[in-house]
């Protein structure tokens, strides 16, 4: 009779996810306001430290940058709508960094928007900025030397260039989910919107998104590195490798699948995540993709700093804490997909 009365009325779970859906899509311009904010305050750094180039103003623009990356890879948890589909993805944070094409970017004497639009992805961006900021072998001290040298004034240049292009990417990222009829529009009006014109495919596309989010953790964030498939640590494949922020990213990357997943820091009823449906069709599940949540934190909090060196030191700890992640993933994949009816478009065998 309960599944009579489901079959029936499949409006009552539509309620659920037209819910989730606004309310993700709140998320998400909520993580979008403060990194437009933080990269408002990193650019403000680094005209600070170019002015006077010191080890306090150094540390102020390297804090900003800090800042900016937590809400950017709550975002990236999420990569669906216009910060892939429109290339924003690797504008902002093209991986893994190439030294090479960084210092190509800084020889070729880009002094304007449209100068720097010419050069490739590689060579600018939010990890661009990272690289020029930080040393990781000899520290903060050579990279004042850089900046008090006679090249010193084209680097500050540049760098405050790469730093108003992310924020210039950020505001058009915005403007992408915000403006009328814009994708958060799209999203809070599933079911009757043109990019969503039922509820189950923006729920389909929820999904789809959080497993792929949970992939980019697992396999290229951990895996790479770890050297799983060559059988020797790649250190060049760290994510964030110079600042050593690496695995300060991929808990950021966790919370961003939380706030989907859970709904928002307001919570409760009025900013729901996807658990609200999952529960509502089995409270075992819910529990199950809870626990995974837990043991992938706990994992991930047991690598110890910095990422580049427990690959080599402790890869243990950092096999344990990908395949944490993993797990997490499969859950969902098998088991939340299952429930839901959703049709998982990145296989579980994509990049292991």
């Amino acid at each position: 009779l309960a599944l009579g009365l489901a079959l029936a009325c499949p409006e009552a779970q539509d309620d659920h996810r037209a819910e989730v859906a606004s309310s993700v899509a709140q998320t998400v311009l909520d993580d979008l306001g403060e990194a437009n904010q933080a990269a408002e305050a990193l650019r403000s750094g680094l005209e600070g430290f170019c002015a006077a180039p010191d080890a306090g103003t150094l540390a102020q623009a390297q804090a900003a940058w800090m800042q900016l990356r937590g809400p950017w890879k709550r975002l990236l948890a999420l990569p669906f709508g216009p910060i892939v589909d429109e290339g924003y993805a690797s504008a902002i944070d093209f991986w893994p960094a190439r030294p090479s094409s960084i210092e190509g970017g800084l020889a070729s004497g880009a002094s304007s928007q449209a100068e720097l639009d010419a050069l490739g992805v590689a060579s600018k961006g939010m990890p661009a900025i990272e690289y020029l900021l930080w040393d990781p072998q000899l520290g903060d001290a050579a990279i004042l030397e850089l900046y008090l040298a006679a090249e010193g004034p084209q680097r500050c240049a540049h760098v405050e260039l790469l730093a108003a292009d992310v924020a210039l990417r950020l505001d058009e990222l915005d403007a992408a989910w915000r403006d009328p009829g814009g994708f958060a529009e799209q999203l809070e009006q599933a079911g009757s919107s043109e990019a969503f014109p039922t509820l189950a495919l923006a729920i389909d596309e929820l999904l789809n998104a959080m497993i792929a989010g949970l992939h980019e953790l697992d396999d290229p964030k951990l895996g790479a590195p770890l050297g799983e498939s060559v059988g020797a640590p790649q250190p060049d494949l760290v994510e964030s490798r110079f600042s050593d922020r690496s695995l300060l990213d991929i808990r950021d990357g966790l919370d961003g699948f939380e706030r989907a997943y859970f709904g928002s820091e307001a919570g409760g009823e009025d900013a729901p995540g996807l658990s609200l449906v999952v529960a509502s069709e089995s409270a075992a599940v819910d529990q199950r993709v809870r626990d995974a949540l837990e043991a992938a934190r706990a994992a991930v909090e047991a690598v110890p700093e910095p990422l580049r060196t427990a690959i080599v030191e402790a890869p243990e700890q950092v096999a344990a804490a990908r395949e944490a992640v993993h797990q997490l993933r499969v859950v969902l994949t098998v088991e939340v997909a299952s429930l839901l009816g959703v049709t998982v478009s990145l296989s579980d065998n994509d990049g292991d």
